[in-house]
């Protein structure tokens, strides 16, 4: 989180990414791809934390964990240049101990709706969708488990124009996925783009 911040800092005091466009400057697209990737705290509850605490009893450390949504999709709706709707794909998070690896993928629609103008300022945002969890041993190329469920997300994030047509933005949002085996919440930090 504290990364996260300092780069924000840099890229708001620094005059090169800071620039404000004029309203006029900056035209509202067709369409819009949105990408970002980051870092998540996560809590599991029901089976599947029975799952994750016997994991982190039999491997030394947490290796690493992160969020990535490669695939957005966007459309402005509504004809007052404030909000999207959309479609995410390709989004999800992962968690590494040792050989043991948890993936959980989400696909679905998305609203997002900002306070300013679209890839400016504050914004806040929705989705829902289907979401899919695989645990597999990566040593011997396993998979142990392999659901499907229901996700749920809201968040905010800011968006800094940088160039015409480009935004970089800073996401927080709370994710909660529903399996047979259990529930499991993500609160995630990310940074990216929209353009």
């Amino acid at each position: 989180m504290k990364y996260l911040i300092l780069l924000f800092l840099i890229i708001t005091i620094n005059p090169a990414f800071s620039h404000e466009l004029k309203k006029d400057d900056r035209p509202i697209e067709k369409w819009y791809y949105q990408l970002t990737i980051g870092t998540h705290y996560e809590k599991y509850k029901g089976d599947i934390n029975s799952t994750i605490e016997r994991v982190k009893k039999n491997t030394k450390d947490h290796q690493s964990h992160g969020e990535a949504s490669l695939i957005g999709l966007y459309l402005p709706i509504l004809d007052n240049h404030k909000s999207l709707f959309g479609f995410k794909y390709l989004d999800g998070g992962w968690d590494e101990y040792d050989d043991e690896i948890i993936t959980i993928a989400f696909f679905g629609p998305s609203f997002v709706h900002y306070l300013d103008r679209i890839g400016r300022g504050v914004f806040l945002y929705t989705d829902l969708g289907i979401s899919h969890l695989v645990y597999e041993d990566s040593k011997i190329g396993e998979e142990k488990t392999d659901e499907e469920g229901f996700a749920a997300r809201i968040g905010f994030g800011y968006a800094i124009p940088i160039l015409k047509e480009t935004s970089f933005i800073l996401t927080l949002h709370n994710t909660t996925h529903r399996f047979d085996i259990g529930i499991v919440n993500l609160l995630s930090a990310n940074i990216g783009f929209l353009w």
